[in-house]
């Protein structure tokens, strides 16, 4: 300090001070980085942006793990005497950051009532996420009654992403989901999902057949209908067939979103399909002369 009173500007000393010469002006790290925009945020420096997102992320975490506790709370009283409160209190939420702790609790509600609850819980927080969960849930859902509970759901509030869902399920190797995925078109479908729902009319799935039997390993599509299919075996092990199968919930979305029933021939299919396309523009080449 001495030698900068005598020198201001003895870069020897200012180095070693933590000084640096920043466009002609001395300037400690601390005030370099806030000269540039930077501010502390821990041990890091870091733009304020990236500050403010980090705090609204910590928040929301902090949030989302408060829910969590209250909604387990809420959830354990809907089997014993606090039953009318734990539902007062699950269908009284409306925060989106209660989502994730309600899709928890609801994936692994087993009572019908209770599942009930918590995806009408879903519904009124209304996030992607949540709806998302009950549209999940029907595919997986063994149950028909609180399958179509959930269905109705859907069908009341639509929700956007839900026929994607159904339509990526069209493809499930397991030949039950493939029905379930079009049970749920039948709910929420539109003429968007016509095509598919065609494709999927009849999918071909391979099934062991012998001991520790699996059920479906693989699927494909458009097979020929009503085939006895084909079988190999591979080293002695257990026989592999090959089965068309007919999905009748995808035929039942077919004939409830178009009005048309052309049972499962799919060229039949096809043919309409593609008469109920606007014919494509004539482009007139020739040049209009003034």
């Amino acid at each position: 300090h001495q030698v900068l009173r005598m020198d201001p500007d003895h870069a020897e000393a200012r180095g070693l001070l933590g000084y640096s010469l920043v466009e002609g002006k001395w300037m400690t790290r601390e005030e370099k980085m806030q000269s540039r925009g930077y501010v502390r945020d821990g041990g890091r420096w870091v733009l304020p942006q990236e500050k403010q997102l980090r705090e609204k992320q910590k928040k929301l975490k902090q949030a989302e793990r408060q829910w969590y506790e209250k909604v387990k709370r809420y959830s354990k009283w809907l089997t014993g005497n606090k039953r009318v409160s734990g539902r007062a209190h699950l269908l009284d939420i409306h925060d989106p950051r209660a989502t994730p702790a309600l899709v928890y609790f609801f994936a692994r509600a087993k009572r019908q009532e209770n599942v009930e609850i918590l995806a009408r819980a879903l519904t009124n927080v209304g996030t992607p996420a949540a709806f998302e969960a009950i549209v999940t849930r029907t595919i997986v859902e063994a149950n028909n009654d609180i399958a179509y509970f959930c269905l109705e759901l859907l069908e009341q509030y639509k929700p956007a992403g839900a026929i994607g869902v159904y339509v990526d399920a069209l493809r499930s190797k397991d030949n039950v989901k493939v029905n379930r995925a079009g049970r749920g078109l039948a709910f929420v479908g539109d003429s968007t999902v016509v095509r598919p729902l065609i494709r999927a009319l009849v999918t071909q799935h391979k099934f062991k057949i012998g001991k520790d039997n699996p059920g479906a390993v693989s699927t494909s599509f458009g097979g020929p209908v009503g085939g006895q299919g084909t079988g190999f075996v591979t080293g002695g092990g257990p026989k592999i067939v090959a089965q068309n199968m007919r999905n009748k919930e995808v035929l039942g979305a077919l004939r409830s979103i178009t009005g048309k029933d052309f049972d499962y021939n799919l060229t039949a299919w096809n043919t309409w399909y593609e008469s109920q396309k606007p014919p494509a523009p004539k482009i007139n080449s020739r040049r209009d002369d003034d």
